[in-house]
């Protein structure tokens, strides 16, 4: 279940962050390489720090809340827990 979960979350993480009106930077190439190697709750503090504002602009706010609400119970934590 859990490895499912990880795929599913891993795929849409990928194709949600290419819809990010920005082009990538280091900090989605780091995140998706932290989701490849299954460590999903770093990945998720990636894009969910206090600096997302720089990757996210307020009208891809709802990608920030999708991408990080995948990859943290995927982590095995929820946004709270951080």
């Amino acid at each position: 279940m859990v490895i499912r979960l990880g795929a599913a979350a891993l795929v849409l993480v990928l194709s949600l962050t290419s819809c990010v009106t920005m082009t990538r930077n280091a900090v989605f190439q780091k995140a998706d390489a932290g989701a490849n190697a299954r460590n999903y709750a770093r990945a998720a503090q990636m894009l969910d720090g206090p600096d997302s504002k720089k990757y996210y602009s307020d009208k891809d706010q709802v990608l920030r809340y999708l991408d990080t609400g995948l990859l943290f119970p995927a982590g095995g934590r929820t946004r709270t827990e951080r």
